[in-house]
Order: structure tokens, then sequence, then C-alpha cells
């Protein structure tokens, strides 16, 4: 993930996720063949706790599925022809959950209790003379008479696998149980949601650094698939775009729709000139169907046993719990949703954004229902504009108009469009213009068809997708990263569509400044905001029957400077305890 915690991660956390409410996760439920009751892997052999181990640990090396000793912590490793003397340098950056780095100090005190406890690993212990750490990333392990299994120990994986857990709690005596959990894996350990018996949870490491080969065995790089959303923010969006190109990794968007047949045949018909040149698009859902438009509860209630408030909240600003905010209803407020827009865009405006191959919007302006300073309204509307972009297939692609609306509001039907057909299919839809011909399809890009009628048959410019949405990413993982076929929404594209949608949340936030607002993408700012803009928002939208008439009482707050709110907008400051690493160059 990208937004990280130096102390844990919440579990609603936020900053990988694409595409709007803020702080969702895609929960994959298992049934364990027996109960998780010891959790320190170096002290049973039972294979629940080792499988504990690999959620929220890595090791030095892995096995492929065909037995081949693979590095995994380790970068680069040399051994002498006698096998007395071997040197290990770790991959650069390495982290534990807690943000601390990962060093050679941590290797060899897990080692030590490891060998403590492990046949094999009590064994090279006692044929070493010497097992010392040259630096933070380089250390050796001299034996007083050759030890051919040097590697097979480091990297198996049972009974006890050499996990690689921070000095401080390496130091734990190997026949005392670790009660800290602070890994080197690709998950996190949520102790404050164990339940002995009843479930165990864990949440994705945001520090960890998957290798650039193919998942394989418990070797090559462990990828996590994020369902929507993926950022709250154009600055996360951005981020997570350069950071997945960076690190190799295969990704994938939770918005479905991208990998099914209807996305594709929009595409297809677009770029074969089925309907012309596109300049508008008209997109809507009915959604919300969760409370917006709400001022923030001042009544605090008592936080469920259940809930961690405090890593719920995450990296937004502390606030009193009400049963308002959680478990369904966090989408509408804007510390940790995005409303409707954010909610529902990544399914609806996908084919227009990979149809007519957009990208940064020149403008963007927005309008609501009330606006008020916690709660996306009840209903909006934003236009985006987008510059013309090169040809593709047989169509040009001109400046194109964009236009959402949610809250129950759904665009002018358009001419021709046959009388009792109903435009929301599925939830919503999009209207694409064209100058030949009009293309209409649902959420998800379903079901498109043609206002005229006309049935084209138009070449498959895009692979074709035959199992899931989420298969599609296991396949993915398993490739080599050098000539690995993307997923139907990679990051490459899911990074910059995802900052198309919450530029649409920042527009219908900065409405009061009445003017349409001119974007530079590429440096992530306004560029029509001067220092001394302001805007006011609404606290309190007050209604009362006194003597007979209405009385009307609307707060807002003191003038904010609109330069300033926007770039907070952009780019969070999170709270204490929370930051992101840093973009890549």
């Amino acid at each position: 993930m990208a937004l990280c915690c130096k102390k844990t991660l919440a579990a609603l956390t936020a900053a990988l996720m694409l595409a709007a409410p803020a702080w969702a996760e895609t929960v994959l439920k298992v049934v364990p063949h027996a109960d998780l009751k010891v959790l320190d892997p170096v002290w049973t052999t039972a294979f629940v706790t080792r499988h504990h181990g690999y959620m929220i640990y890595d090791t030095l090396f892995g096995l492929t599925q065909k037995g081949e000793i693979k590095p995994q912590l380790v970068d680069t490793y040399t051994a002498s022809p006698d096998n007395l003397h071997y040197s290990f340098t770790l991959r650069e950056g390495l982290k534990f959950s807690d943000g601390t780095p990962l060093t050679t100090k941590d290797v060899i005190a897990s080692i030590k209790r490891w060998g403590a406890r492990d046949n094999l690993g009590a064994k090279l212990l006692a044929a070493a003379e010497k097992l010392e750490a040259k630096d933070d990333r380089t250390f050796t392990l001299d034996f007083k008479k050759p030890f051919g299994m040097v590697l097979d120990a480091f990297s198996k994986p049972s009974s006890i696998p050499l996990f690689v857990m921070p000095e401080k709690v390496a130091q734990t005596d190997p026949f005392k149980q670790i009660t800290d959990m602070t890994g080197s894996g690709p998950y996190m350990f949520a102790a404050d949601r164990y339940r002995p018996g009843e479930k165990v949870v864990y949440l994705k490491n945001p520090y960890y650094v998957p290798r650039n080969e193919p998942a394989d065995g418990t070797a090559g790089g462990k990828h996590v698939y994020v369902e929507k959303p993926l950022t709250h923010t154009v600055y996360e969006s951005r981020l997570l775009t350069k950071l997945a190109e960076k690190y190799g990794v295969a990704t994938q968007m939770g918005n479905q729709g991208a990998s099914g047949e209807g996305v594709r045949q929009v595409c297809d018909w677009i770029w074969n000139g089925e309907i012309g040149e596109v300049k508008r698009v008209d997109t809507f859902t009915d959604r919300p169907i969760w409370p917006q438009g709400l001022m923030r509860p001042e009544q605090v209630d008592e936080i469920p046993e259940t809930l961690n408030w405090d890593l719920f909240v995450g990296p937004a600003p502390m606030r009193p719990y009400n049963k308002l905010y959680t478990p369904w209803n966090w989408r509408g407020w804007g510390d940790f949703g995005t409303g409707a827009l954010g909610d529902m865009a990544c399914h609806i405006l996908h084919p227009v954004f990979k149809g007519l191959q957009l990208g940064y919007p020149s403008k963007v302006q927005g309008s609501s229902t009330a606006l008020l300073t916690d709660c996306a309204p009840n209903a909006q509307m934003v236009k985006y504009v987008f510059p013309a972009r090169p040809k593709k297939g047989k169509v040009a692609m001109p400046e194109v108009e964009v236009y959402w609306y949610d809250g129950g509001i759904t665009p002018v039907r358009p001419a021709g469009m046959p009388e009792g057909r109903s435009l929301n299919d599925q939830g919503g839809g999009a209207i694409f213009y064209g100058t030949k011909d009009t293309l209409i399809c649902g959420c998800y890009g379903v079901n498109p068809w043609l206002v005229s009628g006309r049935k084209p048959s138009a070449p498959k410019m895009n692979r074709e997708i035959t199992v899931s949405h989420e298969q599609d990413w296991i396949r993915a993982c398993k490739e080599d990263a050098k000539n690995r076929v993307k997923t139907a929404s990679d990051f490459s594209e899911a990074g910059p569509f995802n900052e198309m949608v919450v530029m649409g949340v920042l527009a219908v936030r900065l409405q009061g400044l009445n003017r349409e607002l001119l974007w530079d993408g590429d440096n992530m700012r306004f560029k029509n905001i001067g220092s001394g803009d302001q805007i006011a928002i609404m606290i309190e939208d007050g209604f009362t029957i006194h003597n007979g008439h209405p009385t009307f009482n609307k707060r807002y707050t003191d003038p904010i400077n609109a330069q300033q709110f926007a770039a907070e907008m952009i780019r969070h400051n999170y709270r204490e305890g929370w930051e992101l690493p840093a973009m890549p160059k």
C-alpha cells in the first residue's frame, strides 16, 4: 500500500486502493484445517502456525514448485569452493511492517532463535564457526568444517522455516512464545481482531516490497490484489502508479467490468469508427444508497468492542465515534470515502476512460445539492474537459466533454431513444454521442447498443479474458515481470483513471469558487486558483417552523484560503504516525 503507518495499518486503509471510497478493503475468507492457537512459528511445528508465519514473515530463500532454491530477502550470495565461507547481501529497502529497516542484525538474531528449535538449523549452527554482520545489508557465515546444506536450511518450508523477525523479537527465549507480531512478509497480523477459535484477520503490509520474479511456491514476488477503491487523492493515485511501475508487481483494480465483454465491445466499436468522433459523454449512477448530505453528528456513541476506532480513522483527523460512520455509511463521509462518485465511477466511467483514451483533464467544474463540511452531497454533477488525443484505430480523438450525474439525476434522454426504455442498466450507464451514432452501455460497460438499432461488426482489438477479473490477476502474478501481459485494469491505466475520479470529487468541494477550474495534470495543481481566493463551506443546514413561518439557519465556516484547501485535497496531510513513501522519480 502507498499509505503507511509507523505503528500499524488501519483495517480500512486507503492508500493503495483505487477509485473512491477511501478505506475499503478486499476480504478473502478462509477456513483453515485447524484453529490457530499458537502464533509463534518457531515455538511449534503445527502447519496452521507455519501458514500464519508465511502470512506475516518472509524468508531468506524460497522454494519453487519444482524444488529450486531461490533468493527471497537475499539479493546476492557467494560460497567458497570448499563450502567453508558464505556471504549474503540483502535486497535494498527492506522494512518490517512497523516501518523500521530490516538489517542483518535482525537476520542473525532470527537465525539463532530458529536454530535453537529446528533440527537442521541446530546442525547448521553447531557446524558454524562465525555468524557475523559486516554492515546493515551483508552478513557472513563461516564453518569449522564443510556444511553443504546451508541454502537447503535457509529455504526449507517445514517443519520450522527460517522466518525473519525483528532483532528485539528474535531475542525472545526460543522456549517462550513471542508476543510481538511485527513481521517482514506481505501481510500484518491484526492482533486486536484476533479471536482464538473464531477468527484471524490479516491486513496488507504497506512496507512489503515483493521480488520482481513471478510467484512460485514460497519464492518470487508475493502480490496482493487490491479491491476498489485505490486512493483518496490525486497524489496518492500518482504515487501508486509510479510505485507499481518501479517494483514491477502485477496489479489489478477491482473494477470487474474491465475484464468483461461489454467494455471490450465499447472500445472496439469506438476505435473502428462505428459511431464517429465523440465530443460529449453523459454518465450517471442511481447511487447513493447510503445516507449523504449529513451534518457531522454531535452525539458520541460507545465504541463497539469489535471495532478499533483509532485503526478505522486511520490517517484522517481523529473524531469521536458515532454509529453513523460504520459499518456501511462510511462511504458518504469525506474523511473515509468519496460519496457516490468515488464509489461508482470506477465501474461506470472506465469504458469512457479506456474507449476514449483519456488522460489528465484540462478543465473541471462541479456543482451539487447542499455541500457540508464532512459529508458528500445528496446529488452532484461534474463536467470534465479532456484535450484532443492521438487517433485510435480508425477514429480521431478530439476534445471531449464528459459529464457525471448522481443522486438520482439522469442525463437528458438522447434523440432517438426508444420510449419506455430506461437508461439505467445495473445501477447507471454511459451515453457516447458520436458524429455518426449514439452508443449506450450500462454500469460495468454491460450491454452496449446503438440508438440507431444497428449492430456493428467490428474487429476485436482487445485481449479476450475468459476467466474472472481476479483469476486474470493471478495469471499475471505468475508471469515474469519482463514479459507479463497486463491485466485489464493494470495500475498504469487504473492510476490515471482514478485521478479523474477524485478530481471530480475535488471539483465539487471547490464549487464555491464559482469558476471552471483549469488543471495542470503533470504538476498536480490548479492554474487559476490564486493565493487570495477564499471559499466558505456550510457547517449547518438548519430549518425550523417558528410561529408558522419557515426559518432557515445556515452556518458556514470562516473564509478558507482556497489555494491551501485545494492543495490539502490534492495531497493530504495525515495525522501523526502516518506517512507516504517518497514519490519515485
